[in-house]
């Protein structure tokens, strides 16, 4: 998808309060835009990929991929974890909307199994986020 999604690409269920925080939050906004809110409030703004539909997901997902890559993010275990949290919500409910941002999906995912040391995630907290984010990624290559 290229074009920004419309209201109900963000909230196709009627009524669904975390479809409707997602729209509230995304709508309109272009993939630039979107990703100028993972450098306000990360885990916030990742809460919403985990409910918006798949076409916002697909078009809104890349958005991350700014914010992991700068040194804003380090030590930030917390977006890390929420990310790995909703690509397997997604892949159990929706594994079209993965799909659909397959190969930014798949850079995203390498590049923080490869820099894994610069998000300081404790295994103490978060379990293996590494056994974790390899069978997500392991997942994603069989789409």
């Amino acid at each position: 998808m290229t074009t920004i999604p419309t209201k109900k690409d963000i909230n196709p269920t009627p009524g669904n309060l975390d479809e409707l925080t997602a729209l509230k939050h995304f709508h309109g906004k272009s993939q630039s835009e979107a990703a100028n809110l993972f450098f306000e409030c990360p885990t916030y703004y990742e809460e919403d990929l985990k409910w918006m539909g798949s076409k916002a997901f697909a078009f809104y997902f890349p958005s991350m991929e700014p914010y992991l890559l700068s040194e804003a993010s380090e030590d930030d275990s917390d977006i890390i974890n929420a990310l790995a949290n909703t690509l397997q919500i997604r892949l159990k409910q929706d594994p079209q909307s993965i799909k659909g941002c397959l190969v930014p999906a798949l850079r995203i995912l390498d590049y923080i199994s490869e820099n894994m040391q610069k998000f300081n995630v404790d295994p103490t907290i978060y379990g293996n986020i590494t056994v974790k984010l390899s069978n997500i990624i392991n997942q994603i290559r069989l789409l």
